[in-house]
Order: C-alpha cells, then structure tokens, then sequence
C-alpha cells in the first residue's frame, strides 16, 4: 500500500517502506527525492531538476545525470518490487512528480499552519499544533547545505516559531505555563536572541510564581542580544524587567498591552488588518474632501460677518 511509504524530512533524511529503511537511497538520489517531495504540488522539468542538481555541468552530461538518478531513485524506492514506476514517481513526459499517497512529516506539518488562528486556539486547534511542533525534530535536512534547502529550512523554520508562539499564547490563557515557558525554550534553540520569546518566557515565569526565574530570563536575553545582535534590550523589555524586579508587572494589575500577551497574527493577518484601516483612511479623506468646499465657505461667510464694521462696532 502507498501509505507504508513513510518519509521524515526534519532533522536527518529518513525513509521506509513497510516499517523497514529503504537501502540505496543516499546521494543525488535523496537529494533529488527530496526536492520532489518538498515541491510535490507542481510538476518539476527535467532541465530545471537537471540544471538545479549538477549546475555546473554541460546541459547534455546533467541530463543524463538526471535520467540515471531517476532510475536509481525508482529502483531504491521499489526495493527489487515489480511495480510500474508511476506508482511511486509520477513521470509524464519533460515533468516530474513526487510520490503520491506518502506519509510526509513535512506535509503534515504544513497542513497544521494551513489556517492559524487570531486568538486563543479551540481545543482540537491546539492538539493539531502540538503535534505539527512534536514534527520538528530539526531543522530541515541537516547536513545539507544547497540553496534550495536553506531558503525551505528557513520557511519551515518561521512556521515553527509561530506555531511555538500560539502554543504558548495558549498555555498563558490556560494557566499551563510550565508547557508554555517549554515552548518558548524551544523557539529560543531557534533563534537564542529572539527577544519576544524571551519576554513572553519572563511573563510565564512571573506567572508560574518564578519572580528568580523571570529575572534570570531577562539576563539571559541581554547576554544572548549582545553576543549575537551587539545589541541591547528595548525599552518594552527594560520596561517589564524593571515591573518584575519591583513586584508589580502592569499586566498582572490591568492588562496593559505593554507585555505581549496579544494573541499571535500570522503576516496574513497584518496585512489584511493594514488594507482595512488604508479603506477607512481613504473613505475618511472622501468625506472631507467632499464636506471641504461647503464648510470653507460657511467659515468664510461667517468670518466676513464677525468682522464688518456693525459686527465690531461698540
């Protein structure tokens, strides 16, 4: 069955058909099994995949490079098997597909962010995102370094983060904070100075009842600013460091938007939030263009009577 073809893309390469590693898979063969797989929602032409994976070879040569590869790649997947190659590479005539009817780990952890939520996430939204994070054993095909991978592992990489960032939204607005100071740790393996996660990490410990620990967290984003960035803490991250030390964060006493409890927006979100306001902004300046000419001349009419001679006579 299709569906005992099982592919893992985070963290090292691994692959198996039936619960056993599929042998031979390794070289020009993974590296082209997963492009396909990553760009398995398009056909792929053989001169782009050619042209991509032996670049700096003659036009000719890196076609039957790929054609070999191709062969090499059909008969791992089949491991000796007499399958028809279409059953597992979907190859019609210049174009190549990836195997259908896989499972993919990076599949199904795209099909988790396929619509983030604005606010805190219902229960089967959350248990969805857990388990697309509990995915993400790694970055994206570790050890490989083709220009191709790096801008995936990167956009994979983003998509985590955020998916991290509402889990612990979550976890604030369901008192888990514990669970939410374990997800912002491991956005900061990520990116040790992201300084949102760190702030929100010194809210969540100042919550679990770790005023120490709130205070620790706060050096360790100063520290992991200036060994990265050579830069310093903002003013909002000073400004809640020094309500913590103090005993008294804004948001434990009003709600002050000052600490970033806000839920999580997805750059959709922005900028669907960025043309609505623009609207109201340009039905605004309508208005008053069309109100300017009236209401100028009832100013004029009314300055002309304050100032004739009976107005200002005694």
């Amino acid at each position: 069955m299709m569906s005992a073809l099982r592919v893992r893309l985070f963290g090292a390469f691994e692959a198996s058909l039936n619960n056993q590693p599929i042998p031979r898979l390794n070289g020009k063969a993974q590296e082209l099994f997963c492009y396909l797989l990553l760009h398995r929602d398009q056909p792929n032409p053989r001169e782009k995949l050619a042209g991509l994976l032996w670049e700096r070879a003659p036009a000719a040569r890196s076609r039957k490079y790929l054609r070999d590869t191709l062969w090499q790649l059909h008969t791992a997947l089949h491991c000796g098997q007499k399958l028809a190659s279409k059953r597992l590479l979907g190859i019609a005539g210049d174009d190549v597909r990836a195997p259908s009817g896989l499972w993919l780990d990076v599949a199904e952890f795209e099909q988790a962010f396929t619509a983030p939520a604005r606010g805190p996430l219902a229960e089967a939204a959350f248990r969805r995102i857990q388990q697309a994070v509990a995915l993400y054993r790694g970055d994206l095909l570790e050890g490989y370094s083709q220009r191709w991978c790096v801008e995936e592992r990167e956009r994979l990489q983003c998509m985590y983060l955020v998916m991290l960032e509402q889990l612990m939204t979550c976890c604030e607005a369901r008192g888990e904070y514990e669970a939410g100071l374990c997800y912002g740790a491991a956005a900061l393996r990520c990116d040790a100075a992201d300084e949102r996660a760190h702030r929100r990490m010194m809210w969540l410990h100042w919550l679990a009842g770790d005023r120490a620990g709130a205070l620790r967290q706060y050096a360790w984003c100063a520290k992991a600013l200036k060994d990265e960035l050579e830069a310093s803490p903002s003013a909002e991250t000073n400004r809640l460091y020094d309500q913590i030390r103090a005993g008294s964060p804004v948001a434990a006493r009003s709600g002050s938007a000052a600490v970033p409890l806000a839920p999580t927006h997805t750059l959709a979100d922005r900028v669907h939030e960025l043309r609505t306001m623009l609207g109201k902004l340009e039905n605004e300046l309508r208005q008053r263009d069309r109100a300017r000419t009236p209401t100028s001349s009832r100013k004029s009419s009314f300055l002309r009577k304050r100032l004739t001679p009976e107005a200002t006579s005694v």
